[in-house]
């Protein structure tokens, strides 16, 4: 009959009790040999050729089975081990603090490690492919899941981390609400020193202007590209605003309006002129040439010292020709007839 079991695994090679090797002459027949007589059991009862075939499972080929499934053991406790003690096992959660771990913050870790082309949306591939390059060993599809619980296809930063998301959006419209734009109110509220950074006093200063009613400092971390960093630039604020400056464009023509989560086909018929770059062109155009009309018109004015009343009008008349009967025989009506039109008032 075939030999007994294998020997527990905490109990050596060596002291365990082990079949006497079979001595036999031709080839060794391989480990397959004990599941032929299973089969030859059930087909022949021929118990003299089950017998043989029993015999040629020797000591050798137990000890090689049984050293190989206690490495296989092994491995696989080592395999367990090691994906407890990694962040990708934990979910979304797990990945979040690995995220704070690397970057410090999400949003350093959204800008500078997830979407790297700045598009404010990721893909399932750009998300899978951002998550290798970080270091991510743990269940892409399962964060991926949790991420987009609205099954659009894109992941934001809204839905990783939507507090730092809506607090940076609001200062952007605040500021744009009250300076026309993100490059006018950089100049004019963030830049205070004119050395194209803002420290975090000048933040601080600049969210009391627009109204903005996040806390400053949490929102000063969250543009920070570096942790401890005391200064923001153009392009930690908004990207699109140094762009802009980049090209000569100062009143941010060529930037699209952010007109939130709507889609094209949901937009009005007035919002989808505003993305229209020709037509914001030409509204930046003529509101630049009303107001150079406006300063000239100021200026011709400044310059003109004559009389605007009446009053002023008679002491003007009494100044350069003495008194008023004077000035209306020469210069009032000078043909005598002792009226005036207003084509001869005017002229």
């Amino acid at each position: 009959r075939i030999s007994p079991e294998l020997p527990p695994l905490d109990k050596g090679v060596a002291s365990a009790t082990w079949p006497a090797p079979v001595q036999h002459t031709g080839l060794a027949r391989s480990a397959s040999a004990a599941g032929a007589v299973s089969r030859r059991k059930a087909t022949t009862s021929d118990a003299g050729f089950d017998d043989f075939l029993s015999r040629q499972v020797t000591c050798t080929q137990f000890v090689q089975k049984w050293v190989t499934m206690k490495r296989m053991r092994e491995i696989e406790e080592q395999r367990k081990k090691i994906t407890a003690r990694k962040f990708g096992a934990q979910g979304l959660d797990g990945f979040k603090a690995m995220l704070m771990h690397r970057y410090g913050s999400i949003v350093r870790a959204w800008r500078f490690g997830l979407d790297l082309d700045g598009s404010g949306k990721l893909s399932f591939m750009e998300f899978s492919a951002a998550c290798r390059a970080i270091g991510f060993s743990g269940s892409v599809m399962k964060v991926w899941k949790e991420m987009d619980s609205d099954g659009s296809g894109y992941v934001s930063l809204n839905e990783l981390a939507p507090d730092a998301h809506n607090a940076m959006s609001e200062f952007r419209e605040k500021v744009v609400a009250k300076y026309g734009n993100m490059l006018a109110g950089w100049k004019q509220s963030m830049d205070r020193s004119g050395q194209q950074r803002c420290t975090l006093r000048d933040f601080e200063k600049c969210c009391v202007d627009v109204g903005c009613r996040s806390n400053a400092r949490q929102l000063f971390d969250f543009f920070c590209p570096e942790k401890g960093k005391q200064w923001l630039q153009m392009e930690d604020i908004d990207p699109a605003m140094a762009a802009a400056l980049w090209r000569g464009d100062e009143s941010m023509v060529t930037v699209l309006p952010v007109l939130g989560a709507k889609a094209k086909s949901e937009l009005s018929f007035f919002e989808r002129q505003e993305c229209a770059l020709d037509t914001r062109a030409q509204c930046v155009v003529a509101r630049e040439h009303r107001v150079r009309i406006e300063k000239m018109a100021n200026a011709v004015k400044g310059k003109d010292v004559g009389p605007r009343t009446l009053e002023e009008f008679r002491t003007a008349l009494i100044h350069r020709y003495g008194n008023l009967v004077q000035a209306w025989r020469i210069a009032l009506d000078p043909d005598d007839n002792g009226r005036g039109s207003f084509q001869e008032f005017t002229a």
